[in-house]
């Protein structure tokens, strides 16, 4: 069996598991803002109007919050698995063996990532809009990752992750991922010790270096 191209079944039993929950100030906040916004409007107008005020609120809450509860990370004994937890929902597959232990940060802010990389909504990106905290890392692509979805990107990224007899492992094609979470010393020792006894160099230390050192995100971009 490939050791990159994993099925759910092959992530082994799981040793960490987090849903990256809105906080209740993310949920104060968005309450108080659509109170701002639907109240007048819900007082002026008539029960009708003012149902239809609330009802779309609710929505708009759901939408903004929902997505993202449903999230789920799990670190498992080979892999970690990212994504979604509704029926028939298939995770990301990302095996330990291709995440790079010097690349993990540990990011405060992280609403701002988005601005700051350029991209918003990619596979890659598993937070909310609501979330201020996060961990980064390079691993393997999330198009590879994906059981249902790596067949669509032909041989240029599937191929050079098979190996061949005795073959030298050719480089596995990389990504960074972003992973929203409210637990980061949990999250970080976790995957530090599925790390280590998954017998990936340079693993050990990582949670300790990164709780010592966060990046913390701006606003504004960096030039250049």
């Amino acid at each position: 069996m490939n050791d990159l191209l994993l099925d759910p079944a092959d992530a082994g039993a799981p040793r960490y598991t987090e849903r990256p929950m809105p906080s209740w100030k993310a949920v104060a906040v968005a309450f108080l803002f659509l109170a701002a916004i639907y109240a007048p409007t819900a007082a002026a107008d008539s029960p009708a109007g003012a149902a239809l005020a609330t009802g779309a609120a609710a929505v708009f809450l759901v939408v903004l919050f929902g997505v993202g509860m449903l999230e789920k990370h799990r670190v498992c004994e080979r892999a970690l698995l990212l994504g979604p937890t509704w029926p028939g929902a298939v995770p990301y597959v990302v095996p330990l063996v291709s995440i790079d232990p010097a690349s993990v940060r540990l990011h405060y802010r992280a609403n701002f990532m988005g601005r700051r990389l350029g991209r918003q909504g990619t596979p890659n990106l598993r937070m909310g809009v609501f979330s201020t905290i996060a961990i980064s890392f390079t691993a393997l692509h999330p198009l590879a990752a994906h059981p249902r979805r790596r067949h669509r990107i032909g041989s240029l990224y599937t191929e050079p992750l098979m190996r061949y007899g005795n073959a030298p492992s050719p480089p596995v094609i990389k990504e960074l991922w972003v992973l929203a979470t409210r637990r980061p010393d949990r999250l970080l020792q976790a995957l530090e010790a599925a790390l280590v006894d998954a017998g990936v160099p340079g693993a050990r230390g990582l949670a300790e270096r990164e709780l010592r050192a966060p990046l913390v995100e701006r606003w504004r971009r960096e030039s250049g």
